[in-house]
């Protein structure tokens, strides 16, 4: 029950931000906090529950895909069992992500790393809260701890991510930019070319960076949330 109302008041949250971007969230932020306060420690991607494999993803691929490795580890110790698969929405680490990018919006970085924290402790590799979270650091200017945690995301060996590594590649790239490392960014830029190659973040900051290597003065630094821009209702 906890679940379902936690989800409802994640879509309505949505619904406001999709229609007005942060100035129709803000109002959805008191029951979204709520809702994480009662979140359980844990809530695996992939969790077996009895006979039933629950999958938790907001992408329809990624929901097929982990159905797929259920379905393939629970025939590997049983051949002839049948295999049941729920797949469900992944609403707990979704909300944090919410209040996270709400904060980086504000530019509250430090509240911001405490909401990701939280989606964090229930799910260590989801990839859109660690990707957040980097924009908290970077937003705090520590350039090597955003450094490193993208490293450890990309090194994990987790399925989505390998499956997804762009974002964390341009968070990479962004980090070494700002401790001027140029050659090592522009590999980072490039590399996260290689999964999305109409990137228009990575193009242009492929274009920074040679603009640097001219003698171009740096930009500030300027972070924007996912969906900073409210669309037209």
């Amino acid at each position: 029950a906890a679940e379902a109302e936690a989800l409802a008041v994640h879509d309505a949250a949505m619904e406001a931000f999709q229609r007005r971007g942060f100035a129709g969230l803000n109002s959805h932020l008191p029951g979204l906090r709520r809702a994480l306060e009662r979140a359980p420690a844990s809530y695996p991607v992939l969790e077996q529950a009895g006979d039933t494999w629950i999958v938790r993803s907001n992408d329809m691929a990624d929901g097929l895909m982990l159905a797929m490795m259920a379905t393939v580890a629970a025939q590997g110790s049983s051949p002839d069992a049948q295999v049941n698969v729920s797949t469900q929405p992944n609403v707990y680490p979704m909300i944090a992500l919410l209040l996270g990018s709400a904060a980086v919006e504000r530019h509250e970085y430090r509240e911001a790393i405490t909401w990701l924290d939280r989606g964090l402790a229930m799910q260590p590799l989801d990839r859109f809260v660690l990707t957040e979270r980097i924009a908290a650091l970077h937003g705090l200017r520590r350039w090597d701890e955003a450094l490193s945690a993208a490293d450890a995301a990309l090194a994990s060996g987790d399925l989505l991510i390998a499956t997804h590594p762009a974002s964390l590649h341009r968070k990479r790239g962004f980090s070494l930019v700002e401790l001027n490392r140029l050659d090592e960014a522009q590999a980072a830029y490039e590399e996260s070319l290689k999964t999305e190659p109409d990137n228009a973040a990575a193009l242009g900051e492929l274009e920074y960076i040679r603009g640097l290597r001219r003698g171009a003065a740096p930009t500030a630094v300027q972070l924007i949330a996912p969906g900073a821009q409210p669309q037209t209702n």
